[in-house]
């Protein structure tokens, strides 16, 4: 009994010391869901994605209330200088689309920005579990997540993706 309990306890801790994160496709509800550019004009995720395909792209899931989100720009802006090949697209959970406009002008965020229409509970928040920001996400060069989930700009985690 004591050598089945090593043996499952071994597998265990193998399986935890893993943590590397495979590639994972978006579902065809997130991929589905309408955000609003710029221009004011309703976009896909899936348009979203199609602008960038062939390249990486960091998602940052923010807003220009969050005092977190705006601590980490000067740190995104770091990572942009770093990895000029990334596309850098900002997903705003503003309240308003003025706010959000206001938020832009008023922080430079530079990048492309998409005010999320369907706010946190929507297709998009559904499928990454959106419950907190910022989130960055980093997107591979065919259009799968290859990091679902980091919550600092500074996060080793993102650095090794955008690599």
């Amino acid at each position: 009994m004591r050598k089945l309990l090593a043996i499952v306890t071994i597998f265990v801790l193998v399986g935890c010391i893993n943590t590397k994160e495979e590639p994972v496709p978006f579902s065809s509800e997130a991929l589905a869901d309408t955000f609003i550019g710029e221009d004011e004009q309703p976009i896909t995720l899936q348009e979203v994605l199609n602008k960038y395909k062939g390249k990486k792209v960091m998602l940052e899931v923010c807003a220009s209330w969050c005092k977190d989100c705006i601590l980490g720009l000067h740190y995104v802006n770091k990572l942009k200088e770093k990895y000029p090949d990334v596309a850098f697209v900002f997903l705003s959970l503003d309240r308003t689309l003025p706010r959000w406009k206001r938020g832009i002008e008023r922080f430079d965020f530079n990048g492309d920005h998409y005010f999320l229409k369907s706010e946190w509970d929507g297709a998009f928040g559904e499928f990454i579990n959106l419950d907190q920001i910022p989130r960055y996400m980093v997107i591979n060069e065919v259009g799968n997540i290859s990091l679902m989930r980091a919550h600092k700009p500074q996060d080793p985690k993102l650095e090794k993706a955008l690599q």
